[in-house]
């Protein structure tokens, strides 16, 4: 009994919580705030890496500065809207990426470089968006779980060097929801 009195007047004055409210936040799956932004940079920095990686793999092929079927035509269109022609026709899907296309050809250049890693970008961003819409609907855990899911996912990683609507979507889609639940930051249920 004495070392549990002398224990219980540290933690007191340490202003450490006893070993049973330890155990408890423990058992309930909360996480120090330091450590989950830790994991988290990891995450986001582990899905930079992967999703870069991809792309600069891709610049030796063929493809890459000249590509096929729907993403050679958001290229044309977006490289037509660069020159200052519009486009010709009503748009046959919508016309979201090729005006984002265009916007980064109008600061980068013509290359196909700088819009895949503005994509790139935007998927990472992805999947703090999504932890930050798994921590505000169900915990840390939940979030950072989705989180690296989302980082590692194959099909996300080869779509953000994809000129196609694929990466927006997803990244849209993910802005909406993180707005409807609230910003996620600093908020929990």
């Amino acid at each position: 009994e004495a070392g549990d009195q002398r224990e219980r007047e540290y933690r007191e004055c340490s202003g450490l919580p006893s070993l049973r409210q330890a155990s408890i936040r423990d058992t309930l799956g909360g996480m120090d705030r330091r450590r989950v932004g830790l994991i988290l940079a990891a995450i986001l920095v582990g899905a930079f890496a992967l999703r870069l990686g991809y792309v600069l793999s891709q610049r030796g092929d063929v493809l890459f500065e000249h590509p096929i079927l729907d993403e050679d035509r958001y290229v044309q269109t977006a490289r037509s809207l660069v020159a200052g022609h519009g486009e010709d026709r009503p748009y046959w899907q919508p016309p979201g990426i090729v005006y984002a296309l265009a916007a980064t050809m109008e600061v980068a250049g013509p290359g196909l470089l700088a819009p895949r890693l503005v994509q790139v970008m935007l998927s990472v961003a992805s999947c703090f968006l999504l932890f930050l819409v798994g921590r505000r609907l169900f915990s840390e855990r939940v979030g950072l779980a989705a989180a690296a899911i989302t980082a590692l996912h194959g099909v996300l990683v080869f779509e953000c060097g994809e000129l196609l609507p694929a990466t927006w979507l997803v990244f849209l889609e993910l802005l909406a929801r993180a707005s409807e639940v609230g910003d996620g930051i600093g908020q929990r249920p």
